[in-house]
């Protein structure tokens, strides 16, 4: 069951997307944020929706992505990140680590738990 809302994910993360394409991503978010939380059951809730947040964020921004730089001369737009970065190509994906102190989300092999 998720910890966050829609509402909540809007509110750090900008986007045209429906709510139910970033329902289903916080229900990714939510498997990660388990396993987490089965790592440190010591975890505040506060925490562990906050980490489930930037987690959706991270996951929608495949389908929304981020611009890290325009240039109205050339007409050139870059996006945030790199497929092959994992949580490390969003900054929703890097503050989501930050505040995991269990190093679950830190391995690039990390797999759901079903």
């Amino acid at each position: 069951m998720p910890r966050t809302t829609v509402s909540k994910v809007r509110n750090v993360f900008s986007t045209d997307l429906e709510d139910n394409e970033l329902t289903s991503w916080m229900d990714v978010a939510t498997e990660l944020v388990d396993d987490v939380e089965n790592a440190d059951p010591s975890l505040t809730e506060k925490r562990l929706e906050k980490i489930e947040r930037l987690l959706t964020a991270h996951f929608a921004s495949s389908d929304d992505p981020r611009i890290s730089n325009a240039s109205r001369e050339t007409g050139s737009v870059n996006y945030q990140g790199q497929t092959g970065m994992h949580l490390n190509s969003t900054t929703y994906g890097q503050r989501a680590k930050l505040l995991d102190p269990t190093g679950q989300l830190e391995s690039d092999d990390f797999t759901l738990s079903v």
